[in-house]
């Protein structure tokens, strides 16, 4: 099933999900109510891990993501700028040259092609966001 943004753009949602827009000129989220609804989707019960992108523009994008504890991101680095706020939870974040602990509350900003992972040491949930080139 598809919907329509505010600009018009049809979004199409992952399979049980609840169609959303992405982009628009105001977009606004419960994000409380899309983390319960991330923990009850199969990619958080199997594998430890779910996300869902909010919002998708040409030079933004915000991700909400869902970790167990003993899940992560694998070394990687991104062309982007990125922010990671721990909402919930705590996070181990690894940079060149440092371990960082981020507990809930804390936000971190990444320059690009940093080379960092993360790990959840609790049950965690984490909002990503990554400047985006228009290129």
């Amino acid at each position: 099933m598809d919907t329509e943004s505010t600009e018009g753009r049809r979004v199409r949602p992952r399979a049980g999900r609840r169609p959303h827009a992405v982009t628009g000129s105001l977009l606004r989220f419960d994000l409380a109510g899309e983390v319960r609804a991330l923990a009850h989707e199969p990619e958080w019960v199997e594998q430890g891990h779910n996300a869902k992108t909010l919002v998708k523009s040409p030079d933004v994008r915000v991700v909400l993501i869902a970790l167990k504890a003993g899940c992560g991101m694998r070394k990687h680095k991104t062309d982007q700028c990125l922010t990671l706020h721990a909402l919930e939870g705590r996070l181990a974040v690894r940079v060149p040259g440092q371990a960082l602990d981020i507990p809930a509350g804390t936000m971190i900003a990444l320059g690009q092609t940093v080379v960092h992972d993360v790990v959840a040491i609790e049950d965690s949930v984490l909002l990503l966001t990554l400047g985006w080139s228009k290129a």
